[in-house]
């Protein structure tokens, strides 16, 4: 098995090291997003499977709520619209 090689400055990186590198961790589980496509809400980037409502676990679409942290976190979280009430 061959893996994807990925280059920063002509230096060779796997793909899970190039995407932790830039950046490209899941808010809700943490790993490493290699995948396409993932979803992006602000600053907030997750694996499509990962993108669900904090509260209940359905699946987000399109409608969908963030949250405010609580003490002064920027992302308190996503919430479908049942749940956001």
């Amino acid at each position: 098995m061959r893996e994807n090689i990925c280059e920063i400055e002509g230096a060779p990186y796997c793909e899970e090291h190039y995407c932790a590198m830039q950046g490209l961790f899941c808010n809700r589980c943490s790993k490493v997003i290699t995948t396409n496509p993932y979803v992006t809400t602000g600053e907030q980037k997750f694996h499509q499977a990962c993108f669900s409502c904090n509260s209940c676990g359905r699946p987000l679409e399109s409608s969908y709520q963030l949250r405010a942290g609580e003490g002064g976190e920027d992302f308190g979280g996503i919430y479908c619209r049942v749940c956001v009430k």
